[in-house]
């Protein structure tokens, strides 16, 4: 019995892992001042027809209903049919809203759903084949891809707060949160110094998840060894472009 249920569960995990369909790119970022038609592509790795519903959805960590652009995007078509390896493109456009100008400068945000949906099944020749209950399990696939508008003077800026070193189970990490404070979503890239009064003994640079709008991101850095000698670490993070946010020291 437990090597069936086993076997039925690594069964499911194949299939999800085998997605039904592709999407690209997997993030599109569009200048709101001089909006452009756009397009995703889609691609089916299966061997039978599939559906797609494609729509706008606000995001979940999106705070403030006013930076949602959802309700602005038009997508070509809403259903998409793929046949069995098919590529397909889906278009999409921005209208600008009724008094876009006085809105307020910044990043803009909707998700993209591209949701399969139960349909029947056909054989390669298109041709529809009988149901059979037994063998009718079907893993619907749903994707969400991020779109982003920007909107006039784009601002990074960011509080680093509660910086701090912290042992866990014996492995040292650099604690804190980074708040963003901007009006847009901001790619970190952490550098971190550790130094003895005014000498460099050693430096760290590593890329950090993104932190959305309006939203903050725990500050966690594991460290495999402070050099003895140190006893001062400098914390800087810079956005991706290169730009310095924010810089803290923490004395030892």
């Amino acid at each position: 019995m437990k090597k069936g249920i086993i076997f039925l569960l690594n069964l499911i995990l194949c299939s999800v892992l085998l997605a039904s369909f592709e999407v690209a790119p997997s993030i599109q970022v569009i200048d709101l001042n001089k909006p452009l038609t756009r397009q995703f592509h889609l691609k089916n790795n299966t061997n039978k027809l599939v559906k797609i519903k494609v729509y706008p959805e606000r995001p979940k960590n999106q705070k403030s209903e006013e930076f949602y652009m959802g309700d602005w995007v038009v997508i070509y078509p809403k259903i998409v049919y793929l046949k069995p390896t098919e590529k397909k493109w889906v278009r999409f456009g921005v209208r600008k809203p009724e008094g876009f100008d006085k809105l307020s400068d910044g990043e803009y945000r909707t998700l993209i759903v591209f949701e399969q949906m139960e349909n029947k099944t056909y054989s390669t020749t298109g041709e529809e084949e009988d149901a059979n209950p037994s063998v009718g399990l079907q893993i619907l696939q749903k994707m969400m891809i991020s779109l982003y508008g920007n909107k006039g003077e784009i601002k990074y800026k960011i509080q680093l707060e509660k910086l701090r070193v912290e042992n866990i189970e014996g492995e040292n990490f650099i604690m804190g949160n980074i708040l963003n404070i901007g009006n847009a979503t901001i790619d970190p890239v952490l550098k971190v110094t550790f130094n003895s009064n005014d000498k460099v003994l050693e430096e760290i640079d590593q890329p950090y998840p993104k932190v959305i709008r309006e939203n903050s991101k725990e500050l966690k850095v594991k460290v495999k060894k402070i050099p003895k000698k140190a006893n001062r670490i400098k914390v800087e993070i810079f956005e991706a472009g290169g730009e310095k946010l924010a810089e803290k020291t923490i004395i030892l």
